[in-house]
């Protein structure tokens, strides 16, 4: 009966927003894609690219100097077909990751051009199950050349475009990391230095 009971309330608590999300999609007549576009005003990302300058970067890596005080505990290559290749870091500021409380995601994926780089950002973007994505449209919070995050207070997530550079640094630990906007900003400036 315990079992059952708690299986209910997970039930309840982890499924009802996706399952409100699909719903809502579906009662719209929209596909996930539309919702998703329609959350990032998807309509205004030309108009948004287009008033930066586009450059193209080779390979990007992080290091630990990149991204301290963090660590790169774990790395990750990920060949993505006809996407080129994305490569995954995890993050701490502990040297015993199990033991960290606070942990980063990184994915850095390289296209061909920018314009693949945001066909990249929506298909990413389709994965996440939350609602609350939002462009990125005050100077002061802008990062990158296009970014979207997922609202809250500590953001679990961003999502941005450096020329033909996809970048994401989302909350995968048990507590929310409040510094995620600022390696996202070193991310950015460290990109910047390149051009």
């Amino acid at each position: 009966m315990r079992l059952t009971r708690f299986k209910l309330i997970f039930a309840m608590v982890i499924l009802h927003p996706l399952l409100s999300f699909v719903l809502h999609a579906k009662e719209q007549g929209e596909t996930q894609r539309d919702y998703i576009e329609k959350q990032v005003q998807y309509d205004r990302w030309k108009e948004v690219l287009g008033t930066k300058r586009e450059v193209s970067y080779d390979e990007f890596k992080l290091d630990n100097a990149i991204v301290s005080p963090w660590r790169i505990q774990r790395m990750q290559e990920i060949e993505k077909a006809g996407r080129g290749k994305t490569i995954q870091y995890v993050l701490s500021k502990s040297d015993i990751v199990r033991e960290a409380h606070e942990i980063l995601l990184v994915s850095v994926t390289r296209f061909t051009t920018r314009a693949d780089a945001a066909e990249g950002l929506i298909e990413h973007l389709l994965g996440i199950q939350r609602p609350g994505l939002k462009l990125i449209e005050e100077e002061p919070l802008m990062i990158g050349d296009l970014a979207v995050n997922i609202m809250d207070n500590p953001e679990p997530a961003i999502f941005f475009i450096k020329g033909n550079i996809l970048i994401s640094v989302e909350n995968a630990g048990e507590k929310a990391a409040k510094d995620l906007r600022s390696l996202a900003q070193a991310l950015d400036e460290y990109l910047k230095k390149k051009q």
